[in-house]
C-alpha cells in the first residue's frame, strides 16, 4: 500500500563512499518533489548540496544511490526516457517505470511534460531527430564522392544503432496507441531519409526512378535487418545490411 512520505526523516547512514562522513540529516523529500513509491522511503540528503538522493529499500536494508533532477539536464532526462521506450516500448512504459528511470517523481514529470507521457515521447523523438540529422544525414551533405559520402553515413548509422543492438524506434513509434500519435511523423522522417539517399544516387549518375527505388529498398532493408538482429540476438544482419549500402545504391 502506498502512502505518503513524512514531511521529514531524521537517518544516521554509514559512510557509503570514500570522502563521505556518518551523519545525521534532516531530509525534507518535499524539497525534491519525489514521492514514495511502495516500500522505498525517502531518508538521506547528502551534504552535497541536495545533489545526490538516497533512498532505502526497507525489505533488504540495502541503500540505493539514484540521481534526481538537480543533477540531471533535461537533455540527460530525454535520455533516460528514451531508453525506458525502447526497453518497454510505449504501451509498457508507465508512468511508473519513467519515474524509476529518470529519478524523478511524477509530479516532476508533469512539470516538464504537462501532457505526460505523450509530452515525454515528443521530446525524445525530437531529440533522436536532431542527432541523426546532424551526426547521420549530414554524412550524406558534402563535395567528397558519393562512395566517400556513404561510407560515412554507414559508420554514423552504425553509431545510431548501436551496431544493431537498439530496438528500431520505427517500430516503437508506429503501432498501437503510439501509432495514432506518431505515425504521420516517423513516416515523414523515413521519406527524408529515403529522399536522402536518392539524391546520392543521382549525383552517382543513376535516374531519377531508379535512385528513388534504390533507397527505398534501403530503408526496408535497414528497418527489417533491426528487428531480425534484436529478435535473434544476433547483429550480423543488420551489419551485413550497413556494409553493403553503397554498392546496393550506387554501384
Amino acid at each position: 500500500m502506498t502512502r505518503n512520505p513524512p514531511s521529514s526523516v531524521e537517518l544516521n547512514v554509514r559512510q557509503q563512499e570514500k570522502g563521505l562522513r556518518s551523519a545525521n540529516l534532516i531530509a525534507c523529500s518535499s524539497v525534491l518533489g519525489i514521492q514514495q513509491v511502495g516500500r522505498n522511503a525517502p531518508c538521506l540528503l547528502t551534504p552535497y548540496d541536495l545533489r545526490l538522493f538516497i533512498y532505502m529499500d526497507r525489505t533488504f536494508g540495502t541503500i540505493h544511490p539514484i540521481m534526481t533532477s538537480q543533477n540531471l539536464s533535461r537533455e540527460e532526462v530525454i535520455d533516460r526516457i528514451l531508453a525506458a521506450f525502447r526497453q518497454y516500448g510505449y504501451e509498457g512504459a508507465s508512468l511508473a517505470r519513467l519515474s524509476e528511470a529518470t529519478g524523478l517523481g511524477r509530479s516532476s514529470l508533469y512539470h516538464h511534460f504537462p501532457n505526460g507521457k505523450e509530452d515525454m515521447a515528443a521530446a525524445a523523438l525530437d531529440s533522436v531527430a536532431t542527432w541523426f540529422s546532424e551526426n547521420v544525414l549530414s554524412a550524406l551533405q558534402g563535395t567528397d564522392s558519393p562512395k566517400k559520402r556513404l561510407k560515412r553515413f554507414s559508420a554514423k548509422l552504425s553509431e545510431f544503432y548501436k551496431d544493431g543492438t537498439t530496438s528500431c524506434l520505427s517500430d516503437v513509434f508506429t503501432i498501437g496507441e503510439a501509432g495514432t500519435i506518431f505515425q504521420k511523423k516517423m513516416g515523414e522522417r523515413l521519406k527524408n531519409l529515403m529522399r536522402a539517399l536518392a539524391k546520392v544516387a543521382e549525383e552517382s549518375g543513376v535516374d531519377r526512378a531508379e535512385a528513388a527505388r534504390r533507397a527505398e529498398s534501403i530503408v526496408i532493408a535497414i528497418q527489417g535487418s533491426l528487428i531480425l538482429s534484436r529478435a535473434t540476438a544476433n547483429t550480423a544482419p543488420f551489419l551485413r545490411v550497413v556494409d553493403n549500402i553503397a554498392h546496393q545504391l550506387i554501384d
